[in-house]
């Protein structure tokens, strides 16, 4: 954080990942942190964190049943909360008829008292692991959201701004099994791939495709989570388009010291705000059936930004395919689907040239990405001649964009 701040790069949450936790042989048996990593506690951490650092919202990651192999039941917390006690000896919050809400609601109000505002619940998926043959899978995962959120309402639950639904702090991570996604009520911002492997080569591109094609399903219920990644991987920018695209939440997880301001900044305003599009992104029409992977063409991922007197998109590009050291295909104005069409056609910006371009009623715009290459493009109508491109050193440019 403090090598963030020396290098003005904005930070609107930090979350402190797997590795603080009290636990035994994989078993949570506190709900405070490692006294050995932490002597300070949790508290002493979010003091310095929003005291000296003034960053706004603090998380903490754990599992859904606690840790990995969930509670040690002989633990304080573990004889002090009913567990269903599984398979292989790994006990959970019970998730029978609301018995497990206590367990979350006196972590997570330990968690507020100490300054703390959202989590990150992963392992929503390990529930089989536990309960397969015990309880119906559908009941076990249905019963621990219950829990979970129910305790996270009375903690993590933000106020209603305006006429909006009031949001709740949780992310939730390895969850696109139906016995979890069926059962979020208040919840909606959900991790969308497997894990940023910063170590695997091909990594960058199988993610940003997993990432791509799953938010058709995942954008109808929750924003979609496009994971982590790190400002000083080689394919960063590659990443950081993807995740601007994404229209969910952006998290880095950088070795101190080796971020990239100009990766970076592109993505927020100074206050640590997201230029995002209205809604999550989504496949263009044209790759949504054609695998993106094996063809040699790109992948495109289109988002809109409508504001009162103006509307525009932005079509991200890129090369995901497995073999093919060039692939080839075209920007067209119908790609962001709802564009307003104007008789005098669309300016496009290619944020990877810095040119504009203009594309008369039926052209289209020749794109060609080498190997792990991608770009950005801004969409425009022309109206009486004029055509708004944004913040041309941010990603999505449109965005800031009040009114025209």
């Amino acid at each position: 954080v403090r090598s963030f701040r020396a290098k003005r790069i904005p930070l609107g949450f930090v979350l402190v990942d797997d590795g603080w936790l009290s636990v035994k042989n994989d078993r949570l048996t506190a709900y405070g942190a490692d006294a050995a990593k932490f002597p300070n506690g949790l508290e002493g951490l979010a003091k310095n964190l929003r005291g000296e650092y003034a960053v706004p919202h603090l998380g903490v990651w754990h599992t859904f049943q606690g840790y990995w192999s969930g509670v040690d039941p002989e633990s304080p917390i573990g004889r002090a909360h009913p567990l269903f006690h599984g398979q292989d000896n790994k006990s959970l919050p019970d998730p029978r008829g609301g018995k497990g809400e206590g367990f979350y609601s006196d972590w997570y109000r330990q968690l507020k008292g100490w300054g703390y505002d959202f989590v990150k619940v992963d392992g929503q998926a390990n529930n089989i692991r536990f309960t397969d043959g015990l309880l119906p899978l559908f009941d076990s995962g249905g019963g621990s959201q219950r829990n979970l959120e129910g305790a996270a309402r009375k903690y993590f639950q933000d106020s209603a701004r305006g006429r909006e639904a009031p949001g709740l702090g949780v992310i939730n991570c390895m969850e696109m099994t139906l016995e979890n996604a069926f059962n979020w009520r208040d919840s909606n911002v959900a991790r969308n791939s497997d894990d940023y492997l910063p170590d695997v080569a091909q990594n960058y591109a199988d993610h940003v495709y997993q990432n791509a094609y799953n938010a058709l399903w995942l954008s109808n219920f929750a924003y979609p989570d496009w994971d982590m990644f790190q400002s000083h991987d080689p394919r960063a920018e590659f990443h950081a388009a993807a995740r601007a695209v994404s229209g969910g939440p952006v998290n880095v997880t950088d070795e101190g010291g080796k971020e990239r301001a100009e990766v970076l900044r592109p993505l927020a305003f100074s206050d640590g705000r997201l230029l995002m599009p209205d809604e999550p992104g989504q496949v263009t029409r044209d790759t949504l059936l054609t695998d993106a992977a094996l063809e040699p063409v790109p992948l495109k991922v289109f988002g809109k930004v409508s504001r009162p007197g103006y509307e525009a998109g932005v079509v991200a590009a890129f090369n995901v395919n497995k073999s093919a050291e060039v692939v080839a295909g075209v920007v067209r104005a119908s790609d962001v689907e709802g564009l307003p069409s104007a008789a005098a056609g669309v300016a496009v910006y290619r944020r990877g040239a810095g040119r504009a371009f203009h594309l008369g009623t039926g052209q289209s715009l020749p794109v060609s990405l080498a190997e792990g290459g991608h770009d950005l493009y801004t969409l425009s109508p022309i109206e009486a001649g004029f055509a708004a491109f944004g913040l041309l050193d941010k990603y999505v440019g449109p965005a800031p964009l009040v009114s025209v």
